[in-house]
């Protein structure tokens, strides 16, 4: 599907299309929390159709945010954009929490999401602006006069430009940590707990108190990341590998704090709070930094390929398999024991792994800001007219 959304927003107005599936996704999540259990097909259908709606504004947007700014300010706004998903769904999490303890129904964990999308919507499509393609890089004189051209054709451009590859190969190492952790995150929790009883590794703290707590950390990790950002973003030098070295520094101190945070489940909570407060902050500014990487190497017409690209690649080893890799190791770890200390340390083993995992994501952000000079667009141009004198 991101292919073919990307061949559409290459081609036709990118405020409709965002708008149209933002109304949809709108309007079909909270119709799925009406339908009954003998229609589980029709419910399927409808969250499926939310998901498309909801892959292509995750997949547009960004593109139309890099021809709104250029250089730092790009990153600035991109950290908003991509500040605001955490914070959203760190909110869902500590609604979840309260849901299951006045033990409401979980249809209204849906039914709540277009009391706050409704009014996003609407404040959308009255002020939301279709930018120009390439309009910010036109205007500092390091726009690429291109025409829309396939998929394949995009991916012939992309193809040798190795900042990108190693910024997604970056983004595909921590989706597949990010995923591994937050799919297994309440049952390591909860062996934790089990494995731990009859001992003040947990101090009375309670499991959705523990949730509680993370995310509301992660609520306002979200909402100050952005300001502590801004002096970056406006400050460091335009042409810089300045996003793709703090990514790299970022995702490197995150590693042991992702240690800390899965060690501390079975031998002090508030270790593990600790550390995931800590992971949380790492990685806030990670998707941002480098997709502001990629799109600045990226010539104008090619970035929504770039993306779709980068989305394909991170839902097919990531979204799906990173969890089912985790439990895999687990179980084989595991061999078959069933008790509450077992369970534990095998899931942890297990995660102790994807940890290896993001190692890479260090290393491959590193390695994108030794080729980023060359790659970048501002580099580009001086090379073609260098070839023109």
């Amino acid at each position: 599907m991101s292919i073919l959304l990307i061949y559409l927003g290459d081609r036709f107005n990118r405020r409709f299309l965002v708008l149209l599936t933002g109304w949809i996704w709108l309007i079909f999540v909270a119709a799925s929390s009406f339908i009954p259990s003998n229609f589980f097909i029709l419910f399927l259908a409808l969250r499926s159709l939310s998901a498309i709606a909801d892959s292509t504004i995750i997949i547009i947007a960004p593109t139309m945010i890099s021809d709104f700014f250029v250089g730092k300010p790009r990153s600035y706004a991109l950290t908003i954009f991509y500040m605001f998903i955490s914070v959203g769904i760190s909110i869902g999490l500590v609604v979840g929490t309260i849901f299951i303890q006045i033990q409401a129904d979980w249809q209204w964990s849906l039914r709540i999401v277009p009391i706050f999308g409704l009014p996003v919507m609407i404040l959308s499509t009255i002020f939301l602006k279709e930018p120009t393609r390439g309009e910010m890089e036109e205007k500092i004189g390091t726009g690429l006069d291109q025409e829309p051209s396939s998929f394949l054709e995009n991916i012939k451009v992309i193809l040798p430009i190795k900042t990108y590859w190693f910024s997604t190969g970056a983004l595909v190492c921590f989706n597949f940590v990010n995923r591994a952790n937050s799919w297994w995150q309440t049952t390591l929790m909860q062996n934790g707990m089990a494995a731990t009883n009859g001992t003040n590794a947990w101090h009375g703290v309670t499991l959705p108190e523990m949730q509680s707590v993370i995310s509301v950390a992660g609520i306002i990790t979200g909402l100050r990341w952005r300001d502590g950002l801004y002096p970056f973003c406006c400050f460091s030098p335009p042409s810089s590998r300045s996003s793709s070295l703090t990514a790299a520094i970022l995702s490197a101190i995150g590693v042991p704090c992702t240690f800390l945070y899965v060690w501390g489940t079975g031998h002090d909570v508030y270790l593990s709070m600790t550390g995931a407060i800590l992971t949380g902050i790492c990685n806030a500014a990670m998707i941002p930094l480098a997709l502001e990487t990629i799109l600045s190497v990226v010539p104008p017409l090619q970035r929504g390929s770039a993306c779709a690209l980068l989305y394909l690649i991170q839902s097919a080893t990531g979204d799906a398999p990173a969890p089912a890799i985790i439990g895999a190791i687990s179980d084989a770890i595991r061999n078959g024991a069933d008790d509450d200390e077992s369970r534990w340390n095998a899931l942890s083993t297990a995660l102790y792994f994807s940890i290896g995992v993001a190692v890479f994501t260090s290393l491959f952000m590193f390695i994108s800001a030794i080729f980023f000079p060359r790659d970048s667009l501002q580099g580009k141009k001086r090379e073609e007219y260098e070839d023109v004198k």
